[in-house]
């Protein structure tokens, strides 16, 4: 039974990894263009008879995997830099941002674990 609940645990600490590294990609894309809205509705997107930029997408794409990570680290508490964001209520732009933003610090924690800054390191005795 232990081996078994080892392995869950595993599988998912992968996924969660495999939801940073994307949404990490994502965001880093989206940050590249200039700054604008989001896509309206939710996934699938809605048809939207005027064309958007890749801004737009990229930044609708890297919201919703940001917003997937909110989702499973609420369920399954996997947060280290804060508790996920909660829902402001009415603004659809803000929840986005607010779950890019816990995205960014979450990718950031996990990428120090595996490589940590000069800065991090103690002194040497």
């Amino acid at each position: 039974m232990a081996a078994v609940l080892s392995e869950i645990d595993l599988l998912r600490l992968e996924t969660r990894a495999e939801l940073l590294e994307v949404g990490a990609v994502l965001d880093a894309l989206a940050l590249s263009c200039r700054p604008g809205p989001y896509r309206l509705g939710e996934d699938p997107y809605e048809e939207d008879p005027e064309p958007a930029d890749a801004g737009v997408d990229l930044r609708t794409d890297a919201a919703g995997i940001a917003e997937q990570l909110v989702a499973y680290d609420r369920i399954h508490g996997g947060g280290t830099t804060a508790c996920p964001p909660a829902h402001p209520g009415g603004d659809r732009d803000t929840e986005r941002d607010m779950a890019r933003a816990y995205l960014r610090r979450e990718w950031i924690a996990f990428r120090e674990g595996f490589f940590p800054s000069p800065a991090s390191q103690p002194p040497p005795s």
